[in-house]
């Protein structure tokens, strides 16, 4: 039985990997060539769909106890992925893709955030985790693996969340206008969806989220990277 666990965990994070590698080399191709957001868009949409939306089977591994992943951060972080996909790139394309924002800002160095810095981000997290996890089914990761896991997020995580707020702050104007994702009362169910308030919530709840999942790899990196670690190694 744990041999077929192995084998089904090395196989899920190899094809999910290999997926990531994919969409990160379009990204990286396409925003070196200068190409706008939105043909980037239309070579990465299939992909991204299909291997950001399996990360929902991430869940289901955390609550069957499949891995040992906690549930709530697993939640949050494929929920978020989500919705920046499907309820803000792919509800509003025309908005989202337009530009990039002013972002993060370094001494002099400033950083555009946008759709493009986006899918780096995500590209490179995902590339870097699947490898560990796979790698992690059949041998003890190797250290440099280990290290770019519980470290790299320190540069990834601030990007990736800058350049999804850029992505929610180019789309809200036209999900509210267009009134995507919405049911106005009185209808037939008598249900009603404010969809552009539920965007002011989610973009609110980032705010206890991001550093909640920080403060959490922070605490992984001190376990596994630690000099306590490294002592009982």
């Amino acid at each position: 039985m744990a041999s077929l666990r192995s084998t089904y965990l090395y196989l899920y994070n190899s094809i999910l990997c290999s997926g990531w590698c994919y969409i990160l080399y379009q990204a990286t191709v396409t925003w070196l060539s200068g190409w706008s957001p939105a043909a980037t868009w239309e070579v990465v949409e299939i992909p991204l769909k299909i291997f950001q939306t399996a990360a929902l089977l991430e869940v289901a591994h955390s609550l069957l106890g499949v891995v040992r992943a906690p549930l709530l951060t697993s939640v949050m972080q494929v929920a978020s992925r989500l919705w920046l996909l499907w309820g803000i790139v792919d509800a509003a394309p025309a908005a989202a893709l337009t530009r990039y924002e002013r972002g993060l800002s370094i001494g002099t160095f400033s950083l555009p955030v946008g759709f493009h810095t986006m899918l780096m981000a995500w590209g490179l997290s995902e590339v870097i985790r699947y490898s560990f996890f796979s790698v992690k089914e059949w041998r003890t990761p190797y250290y440099w693996l280990t290290w770019l896991r519980f470290t790299g997020f320190l540069i990834l995580y601030p990007v990736g969340v800058a350049s999804e707020m850029a992505m929610v702050r180019l789309a809200y104007p036209a999900i509210n206008d267009q009134r995507i994702f919405c049911f106005d009362m009185p209808n037939r169910v008598n249900f009603g969806l404010d969809y552009p308030f539920c965007c002011i919530v989610l973009t609110c709840l980032y705010l206890p989220g991001f550093p909640f999942l920080f403060s959490h790899m922070l605490r992984q990196r001190a376990k596994i990277l630690g000099p306590s670690s490294q002592k009982q190694q």
